[in-house]
């Protein structure tokens, strides 16, 4: 392969990833802002703070989240010659009154942590330290549920139930997910904030769906072995 089609390959992908993360950072700039008012206020338990976070996360973070999983699921796949941006938006068009079906699910899920999170905090040192570690595997099956609902249709208790099994049951898969989705989200937000707008949802996309996609064709393989 010659150095202009290397640097054709990488001025495409490079094209791709910033656009597509453009079009996500700036679609969930409401979820930002909630945050952001959160984390300024001195009214933590506010029921402002917690419908706002609550709504973005549901009405937006979450059905967008799940269409970046589906573009990135389909250039792996080579399953569409459709532009990224174009892609995107395809997919957030059909997905979107699903993906506010997982988000409430979710977001109930995570309210419920930090609740109790918060609570622990001032009240057991261990027990905050165990919600903490609880935490880092709901993190861990919100991204395998999302690479999930992008690769294989199922309904969405399936999701669910097939998610949780892999995070119960494949622990050296959800470690090398948290540290790679870890270290990544480290990388950018403390040493190259910059790149947030362009490259902060994407690469941690990617990443984890190239992960799971190699746990599932591994698993494929010796199933085929096993038969052959």
């Amino acid at each position: 392969m010659k150095l202009s089609d290397w640097l054709q390959a990488f001025a495409r992908w490079f094209m791709r990833f910033s656009v597509v993360n453009l079009i996500w950072f700036l679609m969930n700039i409401p979820f930002w802002f909630s945050i952001w008012s959160w984390s300024l206020s001195d009214q933590k338990f506010s029921i402002y703070h917690y419908v706002l976070i609550f709504g973005t996360f549901m009405l937006i973070f979450v059905p967008t989240t799940v269409t970046l999983f589906i573009v990135v699921r389909d250039w792996i796949q080579q399953d569409s010659d459709d532009a990224g941006v174009l892609l995107y938006f395809k997919s957030f068009k059909q997905v979107y009154r699903e993906g506010m079906k997982y988000g409430v699910f979710l977001g109930i899920v995570w309210l419920i942590w930090f609740i109790d999170l918060m609570f622990m905090y001032h009240n057991n040192d261990v027990l905050f330290m165990g919600f903490l570690m609880l935490g880092v595997f709901l993190f861990v099956f919100q991204v395998i549920f999302f690479c999930m609902r992008a690769h294989f249709d199922m309904t969405f208790k399936q999701l669910v139930k097939y998610s949780l099994s892999v995070v119960v049951g494949k622990p050296l898969l959800v470690l090398l997910l948290f540290m790679v989705n870890g270290l990544t989200i480290y990388i950018v937000l403390f040493h190259v904030p910059f790149l947030v707008p362009f490259f902060s949802g994407i690469i941690v996309v990617y990443l984890s769906f190239l992960i799971f996609n190699h746990w599932v064709n591994a698993i494929r393989m010796n199933v085929n072995q096993t038969f052959d």
